[in-house]
């Protein structure tokens, strides 16, 4: 059995059609505005991440200067080392000889 169409029946039809277009094309419309947000926010976090890259890589140069500069003190007081430990030395040998002079005098 074949239904047959009214002119109502394709008015309600064609009617029905066409709200399924607007709908559609308002998604669309809505799809296209939240696709451009997320570019945008994704742009941002691009640009947000190359900053803390860059950051990153000066603090690291830092760092290594920093270091090479705690190597130079540490190797400079090795090598003053000997000299401040004969100053000790002599300071701890006038002392004593103080210390026995004292003695021997009272």
């Amino acid at each position: 059995m074949t239904e047959r169409w009214t002119d109502e029946r394709l008015d309600r039809f064609a009617e029905t059609v066409e709200r399924f277009i607007s709908g559609a094309d308002e998604r669309m419309e809505e799809l296209t505005a939240v696709t451009q947000a997320i570019g945008r926010d994704v742009a941002q976090l691009v640009a947000t991440q190359q900053q803390s890259s860059q950051a990153l890589h000066e603090a690291m140069i830092r760092l290594a200067d920093t270091q090479q500069g705690v190597v130079r003190l540490l190797s400079s007081l090795d090598e003053d080392r000997p000299t401040i430990l004969r100053k000790l030395n002599a300071i701890e040998n006038k002392v004593d000889s103080l210390l026995e002079s004292q003695r021997d005098g009272t």
